[in-house]
């Protein structure tokens, strides 16, 4: 369910909306069986209610908007791993809540910013501990310039802090490490229809990990071909 208010028209915006959600276990989370894993065929259902409230300011002569959102989800019985991690529970509940800030903004030189940031306090309601691989604080900024001719081209930068993890090989909790990733892109319109796309991600070949004992790649190009019709 959703709503939005616009009390003053083109300029401000109050909106909110809330909703529902269940998760079936999977396959592998009730019967996955291995040396070093079991699956729980007694696993419940992941049932979830979650709502946000937000507000948008837009900009004159369309510069732009800054948006604000408050968000809450409660879970009932949310699937995840055992405090052995050899298998898979229930969580009787838990709750992640937050706020959110976003901005667009078309700066001088026809130079595109988009910004946003995520506030998020996770926690295992049940324990009183915090929820693993949940970033408190995570944001990215982008930075898009048209040079015209048909080239475009921008680059971004997300980044993430202060999170709960586990060790690899000893399973002892840990803190995340906090890591940076940049990212450049571009594109060359040959015509209405063909357009050609590149980018480099983690450009400076960070190393880091999302989930530990698990590298991500390092820098890597892409290039590709878009026909529109």
């Amino acid at each position: 369910v959703t709503a939005a208010w616009l009390p003053v028209p083109d300029r401000f915006k109050v909106r909110a909306s809330f909703g529902t959600a269940f998760r079936a276990p999977s396959f592998l989370d009730l019967y996955g069986e291995s040396a070093f894993y079991h699956g729980n065929p007694d696993l419940d259902p992941e049932k979830a209610r979650g709502w946000d409230a937000g507000l948008d300011w837009y900009f004159a002569r369309r510069r732009g908007s800054l948006g604000v959102t408050w968000f809450e989800t409660r879970f009932h019985d949310l699937i995840a791993s055992s405090p052995d991690f050899t298998s898979v529970v229930n969580i009787q509940r838990a709750r992640t809540q937050g706020i959110e800030v976003s901005l667009q903004v078309t700066l001088p030189g026809a130079i595109e910013a988009r910004l946003a940031y995520t506030y998020l306090e996770a926690d295992n309601r049940s324990t009183n501990t915090r929820l693993l691989r949940r970033p408190r604080n995570s944001g990215s900024v982008d930075v898009w310039h048209d040079f015209g001719r048909g080239f475009s081209a921008g680059a971004g930068l997300t980044w993430v802090a202060d999170r709960k993890d586990v060790h690899a090989s000893t399973f002892a909790a840990i803190d995340g490490e906090d890591y940076s990733v940049v990212r450049i892109y571009g594109a060359y319109q040959l015509s209405d229809r063909l357009t050609f796309k590149a980018r480099v991600e983690n450009l400076f070949d960070e190393a880091y990990e999302q989930v530990h004992g698990y590298p991500q790649p390092g820098a890597g190009a892409y290039a590709g071909v878009e026909w529109s019709f």
